[in-house]
């Protein structure tokens, strides 16, 4: 075959509210159209789209409409089938959950985390049987596992059994502010801390309401904005409804729900720190968005949290209200002073600058050049015939 092709899923795209895994897509994608426009092939389901749109979506995210328009046949430019003619190599590119396996020459799957394998309670039943069966096929139908961190990468090679040349790391990006970044927003309660994250239990929120349920006065020295789109669960309504009734607390505990980035990272720059309690995660995208906008934060000592290289005391148990009350009081007591709230800030975000977008996608291009290139001269040089109906493509 004469060149390399790679053909992105970009399904994770349809969303309207774009965290997580939208993100993810949307970097790589834009990647590909900088870097390798001739050679990207973006599909949803058996259909190609045409990669203007994609463009659009992604400067316009969250580009969620971009659903509307592959609906309505605007954005499709053909078929799958058709694209996978000719005589190159399809390279598959997934960056969530494969909806379709071994359609390509070589595939990659993205591996986030295995929480549903790993901790099934923090899903709801389907989901965790989805998502558990789905990690399994594919790993088995993938020729490289890209794991955001290496704590994903030893739970693949532990549970799932995936041979250790298969799966490397690459660690997610982040947008670092700039210096001379200004926002003009007018803070809705000053001063505030914020925590970030959808509201579903893996995100451990019942942490942060127990602790202001056991010290309410805190609210008249800051404001809580809980800042995430809703997941599935308790609510935030649920879980702080007694705590919203209490006179200090009342006009201090603030949802906000989904917000754009731009309102996200003005957010971030106000907030005197931010929180992360989480129980588990694969990576850990809220947290060095936090420090890119040089917000100094307190995180769980869980999973993958702990490469993202923050002061050992700015950890906490998430399993214990004393060990989150000693770090929120730290934290509290040191970005009062304003000379060393400024100096946090500008460490977290020289830390953030440790995780670049173009790193992550450029080390995934890189391995899969490395393992195509090494294809023995047999599988490359494929009958067209035998490669046409491998690559058939089921709707």
């Amino acid at each position: 075959m004469s060149d390399t092709r790679y053909f992105l899923d970009v399904s994770p795209l349809r969303d309207y509210a774009w965290t997580g895994i939208p993100t993810v897509t949307a970097r790589i994608a834009r990647y590909l159209l900088n870097t390798r426009p001739e050679a990207t092939v973006f599909y949803y389901g058996p259909e190609v789209v045409l990669p203007q749109f994609v463009a659009m979506a992604i400067d316009s995210a969250p580009g969620g409409y971009l659903r509307a328009f592959i609906e309505a046949g605007t954005a499709i430019a053909g078929s799958l089938d058709n694209a996978l003619r000719g005589d190159f190599t399809s390279v598959g590119i997934f960056p969530n959950i494969k909806p379709v396996h071994r359609v390509f020459d070589f595939e990659l799957v993205v591996m986030h985390d295995l929480s549903a394998i790993l901790l099934p309670e923090m899903h709801t039943p389907e989901a965790a049987i989805e998502h558990s069966e789905a990690h399994v096929r594919d790993v088995a139908t993938s020729d490289l596992v890209c794991c955001v961190s290496e704590a994903t990468r030893q739970d693949v090679l532990q549970y799932l059994r995936v041979p250790p040349e298969r799966v490397f790391v690459s660690h997610l990006g982040c947008d670092v502010a700039e210096e001379t970044d200004e926002f003009a927003l007018t803070s809705p309660v000053s001063p505030y801390v914020v925590v970030l994250g959808t509201i579903e239990p893996r995100k451990n929120l019942g942490l942060v309401a127990d602790f202001i349920r056991c010290r309410p006065q805190i609210c008249d020295e800051l404001a809580f904005l809980f800042v995430g789109r809703r997941g599935w669960g308790a609510q935030f309504e649920d879980l702080f409804a007694d705590i919203m009734r209490l006179p200090q607390c009342r006009e201090r505990v603030l949802f906000t729900d989904y917000v754009t980035e731009g309102v996200k990272r003005r957010l971030l720059r106000h907030a005197r720190f931010a929180i992360y309690p989480s129980l588990f995660e694969g990576f850990g995208l809220p947290v060095v968005e936090c420090m890119a906008q040089g917000c100094p934060i307190i995180t769980s000592r869980s999973s993958s949290l702990v490469e993202l290289a923050l002061d050992e005391d700015f950890y906490f148990d998430p399993l214990s209200l004393a060990d989150f009350s000693r770090a929120f009081g730290l934290m509290h007591s040191m970005t009062m002073q304003e000379e060393r709230r400024r100096q946090l800030s500008h460490d977290v975000t020289r830390r953030a600058s440790a995780f670049s977008w173009d790193a992550f996608v450029e080390r995934i291009i890189e391995k899969i050049s490395e393992r195509v290139g090494s294809l023995s001269a047999t599988k490359i040089s494929m009958p067209a015939q035998n490669l046409r109906q491998r690559r058939r493509v089921v709707a």
